[in-house]
């Protein structure tokens, strides 16, 4: 059974949408690996993410796809907990809810029955979902064990950069990006053959609103 997960995944993209010095393309993320340089502020930031027991916020998300001309354009809200995973609660272009945990994926859209998938099932599905789930968690341990990790800090804004280590992810993502201040507020990801997505979160907080 093929499990698309419409979360598209990580994603990124890329064209540069960043704001201030992070975009100059002389200050390409990956032209900064993880050092004795940039490591201390590195964990800083992880630790910082891993203190964080939920999140709760707005995502826009644009995929750019080789064959279609135009992109395409997904909106909702989502909550993460550090106890419950993910909660993905697209609003538009239609609804459809998904839910991601350490060993179970459901998902229902436009109110039909749900489908759910098990770790057991889809392996490799779920080493996707649980390398998304580790960047909002700050699991420095699960990114250095898939990815050569990538870091720039300027001011109050820091800029994550990964690229796959070994297969099946370097088969399907060729780099991430992250870029956040508190939170995480964009990912992109460019995939291998091509495509790029992009995810923009706002009215970020630890809180329901």
């Amino acid at each position: 059974m093929q499990f698309r997960i419409h979360i598209t995944f990580p994603t990124l993209i890329f064209i540069f949408f960043f704001n201030g010095s992070l975009a100059a393309s002389k200050n390409s993320i990956f032209y900064h690996p993880l050092s004795a340089k940039n490591e201390v502020a590195f964990m800083k930031v992880q630790n910082a993410q891993a203190k964080i027991d939920n999140v709760y916020g707005d995502f826009t998300q644009t995929r750019y796809m080789k064959l279609l001309s135009k992109p395409l354009i997904s909106s909702g809200v989502f909550h993460l907990s550090k106890t419950d995973g993910l909660q993905w609660l697209q609003q538009k272009p239609f609804k459809s809810i998904l839910m991601i945990t350490e060993d179970k994926i459901q998902q229902s859209i436009e109110g039909k029955q749900a489908m759910v998938i098990t770790k057991k099932e889809q392996p490799i599905v779920f080493s996707f979902t649980h390398i998304f789930l580790s960047i909002f968690k700050g699991n420095t341990e699960a990114l250095k064990q898939y990815f050569d990790i990538y870091f720039i800090e300027c001011n109050n804004n820091w800029h994550l950069g990964l690229k796959p280590i070994d297969s099946p992810l370097n088969k399907a993502i060729d780099s991430i990006e992250i870029i956040g201040e508190k939170y995480v507020t964009r990912i992109l990801v460019n995939e291998a053959q091509g495509n790029h997505m992009l995810i923009q979160f706002s009215n970020i907080s630890d809180k329901q609103k």
